[in-house]
């Protein structure tokens, strides 16, 4: 089942340009994946079968800018499972019907007390009715590290980049990892790959590779531990 529904894009999202940012485009769609889950599952079950979606990875195709007021129609639908993940799907198209995002995700499924992995179930997939997966390239969920990679200066986590769970929110690894790209670099592919949730007291150390269309961030704690992976490119 294909969950959809339009909206007007809000000025919080965009950049000086009035243009959606990246990390604005990724709070849309994990609020679309929410506002999916929340329409076919009850909250009684959530609550009691103790069992969450944790975002793994991201591949996202930017193909036509959104601007601030635009209307713009969100879909997001599961196409079932691979393996130990589960796979989402978006799109974002504007008010001609173009698609301006696409986007695969896959999640796995984990216990909301222990954030351990659980086994998927057939029943954690049935709630949302699979839907075909949409055409777009698969480079792999595994982004290779560029051998040029350079340490940036270190920060600490804030408060603020914290989700209900207390890990730094999905979002926010590629909204930090955004800092580092060169002035005018317009991204037209993204993807990020999650390793291991940073919290509250952690320290990132960047680390950074610029190539000629593509930029990478690792944002790794001081002793080498990754955290997240994201890569830029200019190109799809």
């Amino acid at each position: 089942m294909i969950h959809s529904y339009s909206f007007r894009l809000p000025f919080i999202y965009t950049d000086a340009q009035r243009n959606l940012t990246v990390g604005g485009a990724l709070d849309l769609m994990q609020d679309a994946a929410d506002s999916h889950t929340l329409s076919v599952v009850s909250p009684e079950y959530m609550t009691n079968s103790h069992r969450i979606w944790i975002l793994n990875s991201w591949h996202v195709l930017f193909d036509r800018p959104c601007s601030f007021r635009d209307i713009l129609t969100m879909s997001t639908w599961s196409s079932g499972t691979k393996r130990m993940f589960a796979q989402r799907y978006f799109t974002i198209r504007d008010a001609q019907d173009n698609i301006c995002i696409r986007a695969r995700t896959n999640w796995f499924l984990v216990d909301s007390e222990t954030l351990s992995p659980v086994r998927i179930t057939p029943e954690d997939i049935s709630f949302y009715d699979p839907s075909p997966a949409l055409d777009m390239p698969d480079p792999g969920r595994k982004i290779p590290l560029p051998n040029d990679l350079k340490p940036e200066v270190a920060f600490p986590v804030r408060r603020y980049m914290l989700d209900p769970y207390h890990h730094v929110n999905n979002a926010w690894y590629v909204k930090l990892a955004a800092e580092y790209l060169p002035e005018g670099f317009s991204v037209c592919q993204l993807r990020a790959e999650y390793k291991t949730a940073a919290h509250l007291g952690d320290i990132f150390q960047p680390m950074v590779s610029h190539r000629e269309h593509t930029v990478t961030v690792l944002l790794a704690s001081p002793d080498g531990t990754p955290h997240a992976i994201i890569e830029f490119s200019d190109i799809q």
